[in-house]
């Protein structure tokens, strides 16, 4: 008498999640495999496939962040502007000007001490020299996620060739296969 068990189901389909895990044991980013019934490439182009989104996925929220710097040291350089057009605005004989609520809000976000609308020409110079701290500071911060973001981009190519060269192989492998049965 043949009686089938369920529990032994050979109609497994690989890219099922069957647990929280990868295959490399991350949690947070589990497969959508079960590589227990693969053959030892398909196993390895599906790791490194996931590898290389992973990479791809760092290569472009790193991208967002300089892009985010960028943008930040443009708003600073607007705000540096302002602040030396200000200063060249005061004429011999005027020791201040009345900067809008606007102004003085703008240069308290970016850390800028203002204290009350009324500022000298001094404290407008001492403001602009505050400002570009702050923006060489922010230029440093885009020179180093630039060698981040370079790296990511060696890795991801890296990544890639790998991925290259294990398809190669798994080509030339099933082709000297098919030669020796020639």
């Amino acid at each position: 008498m043949n009686t089938v068990n369920p529990t032994n189901n050979h109609n497994v389909n690989p890219y099922e999640t069957t647990s929280e895990t990868t295959p490399t044991g991350d949690p947070k980013n589990a497969s959508k495999f079960d590589d227990t019934n693969m053959d030892p490439f398909t196993r390895i182009m599906l790791l490194q496939e996931e590898r290389v989104g992973l990479l791809d996925g760092q290569v472009k929220s790193q991208s967002e962040r300089m892009q985010s710097i960028n943008t930040e040291i443009k708003d600073y350089g607007k705000t540096i502007s302002m602040v030396n057009d200000k200063s060249a605005s005061l004429k011999k004989g005027e020791d201040k000007l009345t900067l809008t609520d606007a102004e003085v809000n703008e240069l308290k976000a970016k850390g800028v001490d203002v204290k009350g609308n009324e500022v000298s020409k001094d404290q407008l110079n001492s403001f602009s020299e505050t400002l570009k701290q702050k923006r060489d500071g922010l230029n440093n911060d885009s020179q180093m996620e630039m060698i981040r973001l370079q790296g990511l981009i060696n890795k991801q190519q890296q990544a890639y060739q790998l991925m290259t060269n294990i398809q190669k192989k798994e080509h030339d492998t099933i082709m000297a296969t098919i030669n020796k049965i020639n």
